[in-house]
């Protein structure tokens, strides 16, 4: 954001919570991906202005992943890698793992 030093600072919109640094966002997107349990694997931006793109986007984004899903997943290819050997996949611990996810989907809203 670039902002005049001569002038009082404002929201550039009235529908506009915050207007934030890009340090300002990844330490917010940071601490709650860390506490919903989600891990972000990409920050990016929309809206480059023609002859500004030096100065970043006019959006910005982070994409949250849910750390459950991705360690479910793991346990399910580390079985299928053991198909035939005596390896069990543990069953009731995806489960509880996809309704904690389900609890945290319905805590985002």
């Amino acid at each position: 954001m670039i902002l005049d030093s001569r002038q009082s600072f404002q929201f550039r919109h009235a529908d506009h919570e915050r207007e934030w640094t890009r340090a300002e966002f990844r330490t917010w997107a940071e601490a709650a991906a860390e506490k919903h349990g989600y891990w972000i694997s990409e920050f990016d931006g929309v809206g480059y202005l023609p002859d500004q793109e030096s100065q970043g986007p006019c959006t910005q984004l982070a994409v949250f992943e849910r750390k459950d899903l991705e360690e479910a997943a793991e346990e399910v290819e580390e079985a299928a890698a053991f198909s035939g050997s005596e390896t069990q996949v543990d069953l009731s611990s995806i489960s509880a793992k996809a309704l904690r996810s389900q609890e945290l989907d319905r805590a985002m809203v």
